[in-house]
């Protein structure tokens, strides 16, 4: 599908490189998650991939075909690379039937009207058809956006932070939408977002970017339980790292020089646990986050269901080495 070469890219206005020697590669039927911090070429990466922006050096194909960038033909971009921007970029004057049927243009009306109305099936939009962007809801503007890129079947789909302008509740329903829709047509999907959250919880496989770099590619599992470094450890949150040396004083015995990870939700309440002074105790919602100390010489964070105080004590529970 989408393979991406030792890829370098500079803008002019810059000295340093966006990108630098960038290789990564998304599969068919693959949904592959982008995470990084701001300014890390996520979104510069997209444009490569969809042949929006000219590389320095490296090569971008997709089903092993070359993909031209802007000064290699008239029109730039890929015919079957689509991208859904956080706007939607909808036409705001023309019905929901309208945005769709703007995509199929080239076909003859019998395939064109089979097409939108599959499309509109698809995303559950047959009751809105005649209306305007204008008189939807954001998750509806979503599923329009979904369904006018598709229509057109493209081989690959790339999405640059769609769901940053919902609201959280309407957030998770709509993304179980699209990624339910993405499922069902089996289409190849890079996503970039700044949520590592939707990263675990909808990509097949996680990447995480760095200064134009790929420095992480890992399962969603492995990206969250068993980290490349305390880089990757500390984006995705929840992280205590405690030293090798003071492992010993949390029972964890290793013959490592290695740094140890400790996620907050394995940290537990027991009555025959080491105790733990409590610092701090902060109401989340669906817990409490606590701060902790350990032997007046680590400080850790756990989660539990009811406010901590004074003294506690606890238990560790999984731990990697990083």
């Amino acid at each position: 599908m989408l393979q991406i070469k030792h890829v370098s890219f500079t803008y002019p206005q810059l000295s340093k490189p966006t990108l630098s020697n960038l290789s990564l590669n998304v599969g068919n039927n693959e949904i592959v998650a982008l995470v990084g911090p701001s300014g890390s070429g996520k979104s510069t990466l997209l444009k490569i991939a969809s042949g929006l922006l000219n590389v320095d050096n490296g090569e971008v194909n997709l089903n092993n075909v070359h993909v031209n960038g802007p000064s290699e033909q008239l029109v730039a971009g890929h015919p079957k690379i689509k991208m859904i921007h956080q706007d939607f970029n909808l036409f705001p004057k023309v019905s929901v039937f309208d945005n769709i049927e703007f995509h199929l243009r080239h076909l003859v009306d019998k395939q064109k009207n089979r097409r939108i109305n599959e499309m509109l099936k698809l995303c559950k939009l047959e009751k809105l058809k005649d209306k305007k962007p204008y008189e939807l809801s954001g998750g509806e503007k979503q599923r329009l956006a979904i369904a006018k890129t598709l229509a057109d079947e493209p081989l690959l789909l790339l999405m640059d932070e769609p769901f940053t302008a919902l609201d959280n509740i309407l957030k998770g329903d709509i993304m179980d939408d699209i990624f339910e829709i993405i499922d069902k047509t089996g289409i190849s999907t890079l996503f970039v977002t700044h949520d590592t959250k939707d990263a675990v919880s909808y990509g097949h496989r996680v990447l995480v970017m760095k200064n134009g770099k790929i420095i992480s590619n890992a399962s969603p599992e492995k990206s969250y339980q068993q980290p490349k470094n305390k880089f990757v450890a500390a984006f995705f949150g929840n992280a205590n790292i405690v030293p090798a040396s003071l492992a010993h004083l949390l029972n964890i015995n290793i013959d490592s020089t290695a740094d140890i990870l400790i996620r907050y939700e394995n940290i537990y309440e027991m009555e025959n646990g080491f105790e733990a002074t409590v610092l701090d105790s902060r109401y989340l919602g669906f817990c409490y986050e606590n701060k902790i100390k350990v032997a007046d010489q680590i400080t850790l964070k756990m989660w539990t269901s009811e406010k901590a105080t004074n003294t506690i004590r606890i238990q560790i529970g999984s731990f990697w080495e990083l």
